[in-house]
């Protein structure tokens, strides 16, 4: 059965005046009891849909959510959250199989979505890719992992990206 496990530690969308200089959290989970409550005082509360309650890596019997091999089973971020044009995203994850971590699209519903786009995912080869979406042809801006991810271990993975002329794209894993 495909299982992600998934204990989103912070999401930083940031707004630099200066490079660096100012940084802003706009959302932090850490899923307690199966809660997707905004911690950082933002309400930018997540939902849950067909997720399973499961020990997180520090062993919190239900410290992290995991989603289930069904197209019903995600975590939907409120709309625009990460549309921006500096963001900063980390997470733990753990799997044992293949998919999206973390997407975006144009519908609520997966299935009928116009637009879908990777932004972190676990490839075939069980390595971790990620990249997002810079008005190119769908693959060009993605890095991928040297070492392969979907071994039932957990892993932190951290993507920095900033658009625009001086725009990069960073992974840290």
């Amino acid at each position: 059965m495909k299982k992600f496990y998934l204990l989103l530690l912070a999401i930083y969308l940031i707004n630099w005046a200066v490079y660096g200089q100012q940084a802003s959290l706009i959302g932090s989970y850490n899923f307690d009891n199966g809660a997707a409550t905004d911690e950082s005082g933002n309400s930018n509360t997540l939902v849950a849909s067909a997720t399973d309650i499961v020990e997180d890596l520090l062993g919190s019997a239900d410290g992290a959510l995991a989603t289930r091999n069904e197209i019903a089973s995600n975590i939907q971020f409120p709309t625009n959250f990460i549309n921006r044009s500096e963001v900063s995203i980390s997470f733990f994850f753990k799997t044992t199989d293949s998919g999206v971590l973390l997407g975006i699209q144009d519908r609520a519903d997966y299935q009928n979505a116009a637009l879908a786009v990777p932004i972190l995912y676990v490839g075939t080869d069980g390595s971790l890719k990620a990249g997002f979406w810079q008005g190119s042809v769908a693959g060009t801006n993605v890095v991928t992992a040297n070492t392969t991810v979907n071994d039932d271990q957990w892993h932190h993975v951290v993507l920095i990206a900033k658009s625009g002329a001086e725009g990069f794209q960073k992974v840290y894993f």
